[in-house]
């Protein structure tokens, strides 16, 4: 499969999109692979992460904040 080079809202690209999947928040790639297209946190916030350094090949990434009692951070995922 050849990159593309434009994604739409969801983080795929034209010539990536393929069958439905029971879930709008999912694709299904050509080979099979599911991309997680959608996702939101218990409050509404949007879980994709739509920047350049949260790319997974064309996909956009997961994002979210971790935190423990001494340190916190950054958990980026693909979302693949």
């Amino acid at each position: 499969m050849n990159e593309p080079n434009e994604t739409n809202s969801t983080g795929t690209a034209g010539s990536a999109r393929a069958a439905s999947t029971p879930h709008p928040g999912l694709v299904r790639l050509p080979s099979g692979a599911v991309v997680v297209a959608q996702l939101f946190c218990p409050n509404g916030h949007n879980l994709i992460e739509e920047t350049m350094s949260t790319r997974f090949k064309w996909f956009w990434g997961i994002a979210f904040e971790v935190k423990g009692k001494k340190k916190s951070g950054r958990v980026i995922l693909s979302p693949l």
